[in-house]
């Protein structure tokens, strides 16, 4: 396999793969009761969302991250 010139699309893969593995811990506290629903939302849509915004200048390959965010919308 001809990794040669991949180095940066590597790099944003595994960025991208610790950002999905960090939300997915950060659901941890809500179902232990640590955290509401509601917090652990807020958290994810307003500073974690806004953090990786503001990030986007010196990373852009964020943009991209940002482009395929979706909010997820939990069920009654």
């Amino acid at each position: 396999m001809n990794l040669q010139g991949k180095k940066q699309e590597i790099n944003d893969y595994c960025m991208f793969d610790t950002l999905d593995t960090y939300f997915c811990f950060s659901a941890q506290p809500v179902l232990t009761g640590q955290l509401t629903l509601e917090h652990e939302q807020q958290l994810v849509r307003q500073e974690a969302k806004t953090w990786i915004a503001a990030k986007v200048a010196e990373t852009p390959a964020l943009q991209q991250y940002l482009d395929n965010w979706g909010d997820w919308e939990p069920w009654p």
